[in-house]
């Protein structure tokens, strides 16, 4: 009986794209991917399976409020319930991408012994994955100096994974025809995170009107861009508004 896969994440773009590169070789090997999924809503449209799983944020002092503590009890008695019934099937190895929004699922995995993996994409570790890498059959990341930072765990240095769609190459004026962007003029992408930055992107409004020669691209995230629409349009002449790239 083929093991299925878990992969818990959640949080910004950082931890859930390489997540979705994970899932996507998984996939392609024929193995069932399941996606549970924690932390503010994720506005990309998600090609597997997922659930949802509350989490209770590690910064700030939400874990200290009562808040905070009954999301994370919630998110710990779902995520239980999930693992309990998806072990009664077949065998179950858990990946999670060491946001806070992974914390529940940690925690009901190390209840249920079931046997887990982490991905840390930064050079210092976060708080999840230096609280759960030394029970952890590995650590995958992309720097040598992390290791460090992990004693006692097994680290081992893979690079963060990208999906197909990113490593595939595209010419620059393919690329510009597709997103609908002029073919010679210097182009400014302005991203802000996977869920956009309200105020960064005011400001490249802003300097539209000073930089005439220059096109500008602005991931907006899907929260801000209705209100940033309305302030110029979706698109100018030398600028266009996209929630999402």
């Amino acid at each position: 009986m083929e093991t299925k896969f878990v992969i818990s994440t959640g949080g910004t773009g950082g931890h859930i794209f390489p997540a979705l590169a994970v899932a996507e070789a998984l996939a392609d090997r024929g193995r069932e991917v399941i996606i549970l999924l924690g932390g503010p809503k994720f506005e990309a449209e998600l090609p597997y399976r997922a659930v949802r799983i509350r989490s209770g944020h590690l910064h700030g002092i939400s874990l200290k409020t009562a808040r905070g503590l009954l999301n994370l009890l919630g998110g710990i008695l779902e995520a239980l319930s999930f693992l309990r019934k998806e072990k009664k099937e077949r065998e179950v190895k858990l990946i999670a991408t060491g946001s806070y929004a992974t914390l529940p699922v940690l925690i009901a995995a190390n209840l249920l012994s079931v046997k887990y993996y982490l991905l840390e994409q930064n050079l210092l570790p976060g708080t999840v994955t230096s609280l759960f890498a030394g029970r952890a059959r590995a650590v995958f990341g992309s720097f040598e100096g992390t290791q460090k930072y992990l004693r006692g765990a097994k680290y081992i240095r893979t690079g963060n994974p990208i999906r197909k769609r990113v490593r595939a190459h595209v010419d620059r004026i393919t690329a510009r025809r597709e997103l609908g962007l002029p073919e010679n003029k210097p182009l400014v992408l302005v991203i802000g995170g996977s869920l956009g930055a309200r105020n960064l992107a005011k400001k490249a409004l802003w300097a539209t009107e000073f930089l005439a020669e220059v096109f500008f691209l602005i991931q907006t995230g899907m929260r801000n861009f209705e209100e940033l629409k309305a302030i110029k349009g979706e698109r100018g002449k030398n600028f266009r508004l996209m929630p999402h790239i």
